[in-house]
């Protein structure tokens, strides 16, 4: 909830809802190369608890690599992998990170999501709320008439 005191010292409170805020769209891409043999690609990781029935299907785009959009989570890192229709496991060529998995003994490609796009969210929010809560004459200050002669 948001307050707002205009300058009669009315206070105005706003339901906002910061869900939203807090994702992220994050686009994974694989490289046509990376398929080998495979047709295709699954999307797998933290952010649908490796699941292959929650697997993102990978599409092929118009240069050839094949990606897949997910919202995350900003601030938080999630590991993740590609599972091709081959069996074969393979990581993002472009990944932040590799981080070992001792439980499986791979490298699995990590991304840590970055923050920096909520702050100005917030702020682009905040001016609009100041904007809906302010009343028009506190917003442009009365222009003084022209005397006529």
């Amino acid at each position: 909830m948001l307050a707002h005191e205009n300058k009669k010292g009315v206070i105005s409170f706003l339901n906002v809802k910061i869900k939203n805020i807090r994702m992220k769209k994050i686009t994974f891409t694989l490289p046509a190369e990376a398929l080998g043999n495979a047709t295709g690609a699954i999307l797998l990781g933290d952010f649908n608890d490796w699941n292959f029935d929650k697997g993102i299907s990978l599409s092929v785009q118009p240069d050839g690599t094949l990606a897949a959009s997910v919202e995350l989570e900003a601030g938080k890192s999630y590991q993740y992998r590609f599972l091709l229709s081959d069996g074969t496991w393979v990581n993002d060529w472009a990944a932040q990170q590799y981080v070992h998995d001792a439980a499986f003994g791979v490298e699995n490609s990590l991304i840590i999501v970055p923050t920096e796009t909520i702050i100005e969210k917030v702020a682009t929010i905040a001016k609009k709320v100041k904007a809906a809560v302010t009343p028009k004459e506190e917003k442009e200050p009365a222009k003084p008439k022209k005397k006529l002669k």
